[in-house]
């Protein structure tokens, strides 16, 4: 087999030649030496690391699947970027590096906007963790991509860099109507956890005092605390809805967190409120019965909850799901 080092600079070397040139399709025939269309080919990548045995040893790894004929692409997804970040900050020696590279992924407007083209996000988040020059570039250029499409809770990044990547994305969402994912990536748990990096707490206590009362703002915000099982905003959101869980059923966003903090005082009470809510949207009752069944709700509450379901001619679609997959 290849040496470990020749592999690791040829793996890097495809993903960031993918990543750049959104062509997620490898090309791995022997014959193709030359470019074709919405395909890369990688032996004139990287012909000069790996023998013909080599390369077809690294293509046929767990690393790769097949993706049409002849052709192969990254496995998992969330592999590109990361390993694309990875060769592209081992060639940034100095901001002038930074800005150079950061240049191709970025553009501006003539009205004084800025940011990273959006299917580079996650290249640009990575690149923020692995290179200190990208980072502070990208701290003004694509604060979200720091915040959100890196990884906030790594050692090497620091609290009041984490801090400021967060409050500018969180200012850009308020004012310039800015959008987490710009309609192209869905945020996930694991976004918005690493997103709490321990320490930041007093940063999401301020902005969620100052922008709390944008809808943006604070689902951003809620989801960094929930997904984080940080408690920070649990008094102020319960204090809004007067401490009634009845009234917390109606706003889905403060429900979604209570339950993520998953308080066994907050199930219980969530439960009762649902017993005597049988009119709430059946999507979020299915959530609640999902999220509440064998912690506040036993058999007999669930089948009077879903009973009192079909008693008002609702078509169960939702509950039926939950009950047969989640419960």
């Amino acid at each position: 087999s290849p040496p470990p080092d020749s592999l690791e600079k040829a793996i890097e070397r495809l993903a960031s030649a993918s990543a750049v040139c959104q062509l997620l399709n490898i090309e791995i025939s022997s014959k193709a030496l030359h470019y074709r269309d919405g395909v890369l080919s990688a032996r004139p990548i990287i012909a000069s690391l790996l023998s013909e045995h080599s390369l077809a040893y690294l293509l046929g790894s767990r690393l790769f699947i097949d993706s049409g004929q002849h052709q192969v692409k990254l496995y998992p997804d969330e592999l590109l970027p990361f390993l694309a970040a990875r060769r592209l900050a081992s060639l940034v020696k100095s901001p002038e590096d930074a800005r150079r590279l950061l240049a191709n992924f970025t553009w501006r407007s003539t009205t004084g906007e800025c940011g990273v083209y959006r299917p580079l996000l996650a290249l640009a988040g990575w690149l923020a963790v692995f290179c200190t020059h990208c980072r502070r570039e990208l701290l003004v250029i694509e604060p979200q991509a720091v915040a959100f499409f890196g990884d906030l809770r790594n050692p090497h990044l620091p609290l009041t860099e984490a801090s400021d990547a967060l409050e500018r994305t969180i200012k850009r969402l308020v004012e310039e109507g800015d959008s987490l994912g710009r309609s192209y990536y869905t945020l996930t748990a694991e976004n918005y956890w690493q997103a709490a990096k321990p320490g930041i707490e007093s940063i999401l206590v301020a902005l969620f005092e100052k922008y709390g009362s944008d809808w943006h703002a604070k689902d951003a915000l809620l989801n960094i605390a929930g997904h984080a099982r940080l408690d920070v905003f649990r008094d102020t959101v319960l204090d809004s809805h007067g401490r009634d869980y009845g009234k917390l059923l109606d706003d889905q966003l403060d429900m979604g967190y209570i339950l993520a903090l998953g308080r066994r005082d907050d199930l219980l009470a969530l439960g009762a409120a649902l017993r005597d809510r049988p009119e709430i949207p059946e999507s979020r009752v299915a959530r609640l019965l999902a999220e509440l069944a064998w912690k506040a709700l036993d058999a007999r509450a669930i089948s009077e909850i879903t009973a009192a379901q079909f008693r008002r001619g609702r078509g169960g679609f939702t509950t039926n799901w939950v009950l047969t997959r989640s419960v």
